[in-house]
């Protein structure tokens, strides 16, 4: 065997390792360069409408639509970014033509709302995009999700209604502005779906984007010209106020289609779940330097009532991304789960999940140490089958109605003697009408419906109440009187938090807060029991690790006095 190098032969180089470390800082551009976009054409869009007196959203939506249809046609024809796709029939161009027109109707109602709305309540508002989608999914093709996944949607229009009550800067008509756009944007989706279903007549967004945006410029020109004739004179005076008003609108508009094109690269490069992960992100980033640039004001309400809708879209993206895949990777995914959570609590043990009779209760503990299952111990009756919705349409229209009572008195400011009185005025009403009309055809009025409360109602409603209150007043004389140091904090710690929650928001809010947390947490619980206990008894550990570590520093060396107060029972 000849072992002679050839002197010509290039030495062999060892595989570089900056290629992943490239592709990384590729990816990591592009999704910086995507989220300054997607945030800097908002920003410019509230910054121009509102602080700069350029009062015409559909002139500035014509704006972004004509740079759209220009700088498309340039990457897609010259540059070559992605392979020209052509229109096959006329059939297929009245499907684009009729998405252009709602992408515009989106396109232009988002911009009228930031005239009127700040960005941090728009992106609330816009967060409930997945709600119009499985609505207007289930109207259109009656496509029927599963019901958990309905059951997600519920804090995402629950954290706007609480936003919207806790705004400071609401206005109605941006309000209905905002929800219109929100809501043509969830429409163009689903048409898109339908439209452009058959695989001869399918495009990919950049070519969809090519097509649509001339329309939507020949859409809005006749728009612009009937609703903002002024705008010519308007904007030339504005120019020559601000030098740099030419130069904003056409960043604005270059931004508007860079946005567009970065998202299609983001989805090419990386995948459909990280683009929706990377923009719920982009709304609370949005969110935060908007309030820091125009110093709007907010509140705690304002900002819980979005913390619960994008909380809500997050569910509501991991339960659809769950039932997609649930019978390919279910068990990958818990058993990925299982082994993070055994790896970080129990080292020690190195078990399969699904090896035998091994269950994850042996190896975790169960939430507050409970032994039995959950529908068990929230009474195991009618309540807990609502609670934990076993019968959908009863625990649906429970939350429904609940949330029509907070809407009532807390958004709409209706008084709660109002309601009586006029509870009472109708059920007079009626009473009269009936015994009249009785009389009138000649038949009994025994058949008058009365309502009558039984007499021991209040007086067992008033023996229940006194006994949990007097219970729970004997529970915190005795924590205080003869309970461990450990237990009187926590009970310090949460009789605090309950202080500063009663005094951002009013009770009444605080019991629907509660109300809805009631609906929609055992039931999550339920269905990803083995995950939460191992997440809670994780934390657990770890809080015990550090309370150890304070006790022997600090508490330990507090000297504890004994009280004569006898413990009752």
């Amino acid at each position: 065997m000849n072992n002679k190098k050839n002197p010509d032969q290039k030495p062999e180089m060892p595989p570089s390792s900056s290629s992943p470390k490239k592709q990384t800082l590729f990816i990591s551009s592009l999704i910086l360069l995507w989220y300054t976009s997607n945030i800097g054409v908002l920003l410019l869009n509230k910054f121009l409408l509102s602080n700069y007196a350029f009062k015409f959203p559909i002139i500035l939506s014509m704006c972004h639509m004509s740079a759209c249809a220009i700088l498309s046609y340039l990457s897609i024809v010259f540059l070559k970014l992605v392979p020209l796709q052509h229109l096959k029939s006329r059939s297929q161009f009245m499907k684009v033509a009729t998405l252009s027109i709602v992408f515009c109707a989106s396109v232009v109602g988002g911009n009228v709302s930031l005239r009127y709305l700040p960005v941090s309540f728009n992106q609330a508002v816009g967060a409930t995009t997945p709600f119009f989608t499985a609505l207007f999914a289930y109207l259109m093709t009656f496509k029927r999700e599963a019901w958990v996944t309905y059951g997600a949607l519920v804090p995402v229009v629950t954290g706007v209604v609480i936003a919207s009550g806790g705004e400071p800067g609401f206005h109605w008509f941006g309000f209905i502005m905002c929800i219109s756009a929100t809501a043509a944007r969830a429409f163009k989706s689903v048409l898109q779906g339908i439209l452009l279903s058959s695989e001869g007549e399918k495009l990919n967004s950049m070519n969809l984007m090519l097509y649509m945006s001339p329309i939507a410029v020949i859409a809005l020109l006749p728009v612009t010209i009937v609703m903002e004739p002024d705008v010519m004179s308007v904007t030339l005076s504005l120019a020559r106020q601000h030098q740099y008003m030419w130069i904003l609108l056409l960043v604005n508009s270059v931004m508007a289609y860079s946005a567009n094109l970065l998202n299609f690269l983001v989805t090419k490069h990386t995948s459909a779940l990280t683009l929706q992960v990377l923009g719920n992100a982009k709304g609370a980033v949005a969110v935060v330097i908007s309030i820091l640039l125009f110093r709007n004001p907010v509140t705690v309400m304002g900002i819980g009532g979005y913390s619960i809708t994008v909380l809500g879209v997050v569910a509501y993206g991991e339960t659809k991304r769950r039932i997609m895949h649930e019978k390919n990777i279910v068990e990958d995914v818990i058993n990925d789960f299982v082994d993070n959570f055994t790896e970080t609590v129990q080292k020690k043990k190195n078990v399969s999940f699904f090896e035998q009779d091994d269950t994850v209760s042996s190896r975790f503990n169960r939430m507050f140490g409970r032994e039995k299952p959950i529908h068990h111990v929230l009474g195991g009756g009618k309540s807990a089958d609502v609670l934990l919705w076993r019968n959908k349409k009863i625990s649906a229209s429970v939350l429904m109605g609940a949330t029509a009572i907070w809407v009532l008195f807390e958004w709409i400011n209706f008084h709660f003697l109002s309601l009586v009185c006029y509870g009472l005025l109708l059920g007079m009403i009626v009473q009269f009408v009936w015994s009249n009309a009785s009389g009138a055809l000649n038949r009994s009025q025994s058949g008058v419906p009365r309502l009558v409360l039984p007499k021991d109602f209040f007086a067992d409603v008033g023996v229940t109440v006194g006994t949990e209150v007097n219970r729970g007043l004997m529970f915190l004389q005795d924590l205080a009187c003869r309970g461990s140091l450990k237990q009187f904090l926590m009970a310090a710690i949460g009789l605090w938090l309950a202080a500063m929650i009663g005094s951002c928001c009013n009770f009444l809010t605080v019991l629907y807060i509660g109300f809805v947390g009631a609906h929609t947490m055992p039931v999550l619980y339920e269905r990803y029991e083995d995950e939460v206990d191992g997440f809670v008894d994780s934390l657990l550990m770890k809080f015990h690790s550090h309370y150890k570590k304070m006790d022997t520093g600090f508490l330990s060396r507090i000297p504890s006095g004994r009280f004569g107060f006898k413990k009752h029972d």
